[in-house]
């Protein structure tokens, strides 16, 4: 099933859909877990809060029309660079959403790599997204200032 993937800057109000659907995509998601041993009672496991979501995703920004390219994508791999790098340059917030799927997030751009491999002027690019969660929301202190919980949002 084809899948659009959509960035849009949460500063600029730019809209990117990536021209093709990426050949893979993972999404990491988790908690802390902390494993300390006990003298005479063994393992024990503390739990913490969740980790922060991560999505890399694999792909070609094509240079020249496919039969799988999206109607009205650009065929200028270099466009999509261009928002990728001033997006994560001046360390600005994405709102990422995966079609047909629950994936829709907040995140930060945390590495992008591409190149040219094969002479047909595509690019091919790995994107690593980390979730952006507002210190405000993400973590709440107490009056005392000694207790620490993450949200559930």
């Amino acid at each position: 099933m084809l899948r659009k993937f959509i960035f849009k800057n949460n500063v600029t109000g730019q809209e990117v859909i990536l021209p093709i659907t990426p050949e893979k995509f993972t999404i990491n998601r988790g908690m802390h877990i902390e494993t300390i041993n006990l003298h005479t009672i063994g393992d024990y496991n503390l739990v913490g809060g969740r980790t922060l979501f991560t999505c890399k995703i694999t792909g070609i920004l094509p240079r020249q029309q496919y039969p799988f390219v999206f109607a009205g994508s650009s065929l200028n791999p270099y466009e999509y660079i261009y928002f990728f790098q001033l997006t994560s340059d001046n360390k600005q917030v994405c709102r990422f959403a995966i079609s047909d799927t629950p994936t829709i997030a907040d995140v930060y751009i945390e590495d992008f790599q591409y190149g040219e491999q094969d002479g047909t002027n595509d690019v091919y690019y790995t994107i690593t997204l980390r979730r952006h969660m507002p210190t405000s929301t993400a973590v709440q202190s107490t009056v005392s200032g000694t207790t620490i919980s993450e949200s559930s949002s």
